[in-house]
């Protein structure tokens, strides 16, 4: 390898890690703003549980509220660990040709009967077979815990899924939109 070719690849090597952090950045300051909400609320209703003045009907509803947020922030917690436990085992994870709409679809297809009354899942297939090497338990990771939430707190209405492919950045962009 010549010099050229190794400070080129040192180059990009050190643009991928900056935008790695940066990324990591923008995560733990959404997730911050994330856990703060349901941990307010759980404070929040505690405390006016701690009131003695209360009807059942009012403790009934913020025991309901606390439920809820205990609930969310449980899920929350679980998403945060596993992304991190997979970003620490990333390089480990075998990687293979993986065939995106088959891998889109068998996790869609999982999650149908969990869609409350009035919730439609919709996947939008990539233009043309795309098939990338990668993970595929990572990409399946990543795509249920998507899945997971959009279910969990969609209503009504339609969850679209759908991926493209951005080949100038070699990258799966993956996206679930509420409609």
């Amino acid at each position: 390898m010549t010099v050229d070719k190794r400070h080129e690849a040192d180059v990009q090597a050190k643009r991928l890690a900056e935008e790695s952090d940066r990324m990591k950045s923008a995560f733990i300051a959404n997730m911050s703003h994330e856990i703060r909400t349901p941990l307010n609320a759980i404070v929040g209703f505690s405390t006016l549980l701690a009131q003695e003045k209360l009807d059942d009907v009012e403790k009934r509803e913020y025991v309901e509220q606390v439920e809820g947020n205990n609930t969310y922030l449980l899920s929350l917690m679980e998403n945060i660990l596993n992304i991190a436990d997979m970003d620490s085992r990333v390089w480990e994870m075998p990687r293979e040709e993986i065939e995106v709409d088959a891998c889109c679809k068998e996790c869609i297809e999982g999650f149908r009967p969990e869609l409350k009354p009035g919730v439609e899942l919709e996947y939008v297939p990539a233009s043309g077979i795309m098939a990338f090497y990668a993970a595929r338990q990572w990409l399946k990771m990543v795509l249920v815990s998507l899945l997971d939430n959009a279910v969990k707190f969609t209503e009504e209405g339609h969850i679209r899924v759908s991926c493209e492919e951005d080949k100038s950045r070699h990258v799966l962009r993956l996206s679930l939109i509420h409609i």
